[in-house]
C-alpha cells in the first residue's frame, strides 16, 4: 500500500508543469537554488543513510515536492545540484538536451527506485519514472513508457550511434540475495522518453530491447564501457548451487560484450581469448634463482 501511495504522489507532483527557463541564472535565482540544494542535500542524506525505513520514506516524501519546486525556477536546468550527487545520480548526454535523475531507497527487504527526466527547454518539462520492475517476466523484450519503468540508479549514459538514442547503464540493489545491472536504451518519441529498443543483437539471431543481469548479492560483477577497446564489457554469469541448494548467479571469470555497429549493439560471446599455462609474474621467483631462499634472499654458503 505504501508503494502505491508513493507512485500516486510521484506522478501528481512531477507531472506538474513549470515555468520559463530561457534566461541565464540571475544572482537571486542562484541564491534561491542554493538554498533549495542545502535542504535537498539533507533529505538525500537521510534517504541513503537513515537507519529506519519510516524515516527514509518520509525523506523521499519531502524530497520530491522540494525538488520539483527547485526545478520550477527559471533556468534550473543550468544548476548542477552538485551537493546531491553524492546520494543521487544526475546524468547528461553530450549535447545536454536533457538530464536523467535517479535514486534508490531501501525499504523492508528490498529497494525502490525513483527517477525523472528533465528536458532542457524554456518551459519546464519533467517526466516521472515509475518503478514497475517487479511486474515483468519478459522485460528484455519490451518497450516501456516512463510509467512502466524498469527501475535502476543509472551510473553512465552515452549516445548510441548517430541516432537520438542513448545507452543507459544502471544498478539495482533489488533484495538481500540478488542484485541487478541493467543495460537499457533511451530514446524520444513525439518528445516523450521511451525505454528499450530492438538493437541488442545476439549470435543466435535473437534481438533484445535491453539486458538485465541478475546475480548473487555476494558476488562482484561489472558492466561498463571500455573506451580503450571501444566495447561494452560485462561478466559472463553461470548458475551455482550453494550448500543449502539455492541457485545463485555468479561470474565464472570470463567476459561477454557488445560493440557498436551502425546504431546497434552486436553481442560478443567472449571478449578475451588469451590463455597462458602459468599465472603472469613480473620475474621468476625461485625456478631460475636457485641461490635464493623462499622470500628471495641470497642463501649463505
Amino acid at each position: 500500500m505504501l508503494k502505491q501511495v508513493f507512485i500516486f504522489v510521484f506522478i501528481l507532483i512531477l507531472g506538474h508543469p513549470g515555468y520559463s527557463q530561457s534566461k541565464p541564472l540571475a544572482a537571486e535565482e542562484q541564491m534561491a537554488l542554493t538554498k533549495y540544494e542545502d535542504s535537498l542535500g539533507l533529505l538525500a542524506y537521510m534517504i541513503v543513510n537513515d537507519s529506519m525505513d519510516i524515516n527514509r520514506f518520509a525523506a523521499v516524501k519531502a524530497f520530491i515536492p522540494k525538488l520539483v519546486s527547485a526545478l520550477k525556477h527559471k533556468n534550473s536546468f543550468r544548476y548542477p545540484f552538485k551537493q546531491l550527487q553524492s546520494y543521487i545520480s544526475i546524468l547528461y548526454p553530450p549535447d545536454s538536451t536533457f538530464r536523467v535523475i535517479t535514486w534508490q531507497v531501501h525499504g523492508e527487504g528490498d529497494y525502490q527506485n525513483f527517477g525523472a527526466i528533465q528536458m532542457n527547454e524554456e518551459s519546464l518539462r519533467l517526466f516521472p519514472l515509475i518503478d514497475r520492475s517487479e511486474t515483468y517476466t519478459d522485460v528484455e523484450d519490451r518497450v516501456l513508457q516512463p510509467n512502466e519503468w524498469f527501475g535502476a540508479i543509472y551510473y553512465r549514459l552515452m549516445p548510441l550511434g548517430d541516432k537520438k538514442s542513448y545507452v543507459l547503464f544502471g544498478f539495482d540493489n533489488f533484495n538481500p540475495m540478488t542484485r541487478r545491472k541493467v543495460l537499457d536504451i533511451l530514446s524520444f518519441k513525439d518528445g516523450k522518453p521511451v525505454f528499450g529498443a530492438p538493437v541488442l543483437e545476439y549470435e543466435d539471431g535473437k534481438i533484445k530491447h535491453r539486458m538485465v543481469m541478475e546475480y548473487f548479492s555476494g558476488a562482484t560483477t561489472s558492466l561498463n564501457y571500455d573506451s580503450d577497446r571501444q566495447k561494452i564489457i560485462f561478466d559472463h554469469l553461470i548458475s551455482h548451487q550453494d550448500k543449502d541448494g539455492n541457485t545463485l548467479r555468479v561470474s565464472d571469470g570470463s567476459y561477454e560484450g557488445f560493440e557498436f555497429k551502425k546504431g546497434r549493439l552486436k553481442h560478443i560471446d567472449k571478449v578475451f581469448h588469451l590463455k597462458v599455462d602459468e599465472p603472469p609474474r613480473p620475474y621468476p621467483v625461485l625456478n631460475e634463482q636457485k641461490n635464493k631462499d623462499v622470500i628471495g634472499r641470497t642463501k649463505k654458503g
